[in-house]
């Protein structure tokens, strides 16, 4: 799909999630008819518009508008999503991932 617009994406990404038109400018804070027009290719989101429509639908800004991916690991994932942590609940995570990797630096230790 070489020809892919904003428009086509993000209806596609609506009617995948069985939303309506209402339901997403809803969430988005502007009218169905501009949701309409946006899909219509009559009327492009302004950038705070695009941003906010990308946060609803969980994909990057850059994927609705031009169609571009970034191919993302789940380390690129984890790190980004801990960077957003506060000091209590990093910890926290640190404390479940020392448990959980404790298994592997016992048998390392086991095995040298």
């Amino acid at each position: 799909m070489a020809n892919e617009t904003l428009a086509s994406r993000l209806k596609a990404l609506r009617k995948k999630q069985g939303l309506s038109l209402e339901k997403v400018g809803d969430s988005v804070g502007v009218s169905t008819n501009s949701v309409y027009k946006w899909e219509h290719e009559l009327a492009h989101p302004s950038a705070k518009n695009l941003s906010v429509l990308a946060d609803f639908f969980a994909v990057e800004p850059v994927f609705l508008a031009y169609g571009v991916t970034e191919s993302r690991t789940p380390h690129d994932e984890l790190i980004q999503k801990v960077g957003l942590l506060n000091n209590s609940e990093a910890a926290l995570l640190l404390s479940l991932v020392n448990k959980m990797l404790s298994p592997r630096t016992d048998l390392e230790v086991v095995g040298e």
